[in-house]
């Protein structure tokens, strides 16, 4: 796989992941959210989102893979 092909695979998936990220939370968005019965799974499923985002990232920017290479 090209430099290419890995940079606009790397950018499509960040887009499906901020549109996911903006299509399944609740208006107002954030992290923690307090006030609700269903709080706890909430904030235990953004967090978990949030932690697949950020290794994702990692594994795109820093090593310039992606999540369909060969090596990961």
């Amino acid at each position: 796989m090209t430099k290419t092909q890995k940079t606009v695979i790397n950018i499509i998936t960040i887009l499906l992941l901020n549109v996911a990220f903006w299509i399944c939370n609740d208006y107002p968005r954030h992290l923690l959210e307090f006030g609700e019965v269903t709080s706890g799974l909430s904030i235990f499923l953004n967090l978990l989102y949030f932690a697949f985002f950020y290794y994702f990232v990692i594994l795109a920017f820093k090593r310039n893979e992606t999540l369909f290479s060969n090596r990961f």
